[in-house]
């Protein structure tokens, strides 16, 4: 349930170590899991009309205006009705409602499992968490009796994410960018769902989360991402 209305933040009221919040959630995982992996592919096919967000990296404000102005909002709702929503990854770490954002997520997925697209971003990685917000968010709200198997079963939803969307046939999305190592999307349509960490399971996966684009004028052709084991690419 939210906060009332004079309420600025907006945040989901919890319950620290309510055993029926924690079965709840567990629920929600266990449900929303099983239709990642039902659909089981790397790569999915999006159409138009088609709203693309990237970034929410916990920002529940930002994700509930987006929810009232383009997903819910009433005045438009012959229109959205038939509209996909493609998210880019990237839904934890660094901001301070990484858990609402995601449970969130996954009861919009839930509900509309046709028209809420999630792809996987470099944050939905259980080794870089532990060097950002998420794991720690994890134990400020569960504690630790309930922590690590929370955060755990969270990430396993994460392992069967797709990596990249194809939109009208034309469009390539995904959180980072082209990997340099395919050629083909059939290479990446072949990466084997779950998969724990990409880093050390699959090159062309790593590269998508990773990968980042620049400008023709700063940078020609391929080069190496400081960032990570990864390109950029003009």
């Amino acid at each position: 349930r939210r906060n009332s209305k004079s309420d600025s933040g907006g945040c989901l009221l919890w319950q620290p170590n309510s055993k029926d919040c924690i079965n709840l959630i567990i629920k929600i995982c266990n449900e929303v899991i099983e239709i990642f992996k039902q659909d089981n592919m790397a790569i999915i096919d999006v159409q138009t009309p088609c709203y693309v967000i990237g970034d929410l990296h916990g920002n529940l404000h930002d994700l509930l205006v987006y929810d009232h102005t383009i997903i819910n909002h009433r005045g438009y709702e012959s229109y959205l009705s038939t509209a996909n929503y493609l998210f880019l990854g990237d839904y934890v770490d660094r901001g301070d409602y990484s858990i609402e954002c995601i449970l969130y997520l996954f009861c919009q997925k839930i509900l509309t499992p046709h028209r809420i697209h999630m792809l996987r971003g470099n944050h939905e990685c259980r080794s870089l968490q532990k060097e950002f917000t998420f794991f720690d968010e994890c134990r400020q709200k569960f504690g630790d009796e309930y922590a690590e198997q929370l955060w755990d079963l969270i990430n396993s939803v994460f392992d069967f994410m797709p990596f990249a969307a194809i939109i009208d046939d034309s469009i390539f999305c995904s959180h980072g960018g082209i990997p340099s190592c395919a050629e083909k999307l059939e290479q990446i349509a072949a990466i084997k769902l779950p998969m724990k960490e990409p880093e050390q399971e699959s090159r062309i996966a790593h590269e998508i989360l990773w990968n980042d684009p620049v400008s023709d004028q700063e940078y020609r052709d391929l080069l190496q991402n400081t960032r990570s084991m990864t390109t950029m690419m003009a």
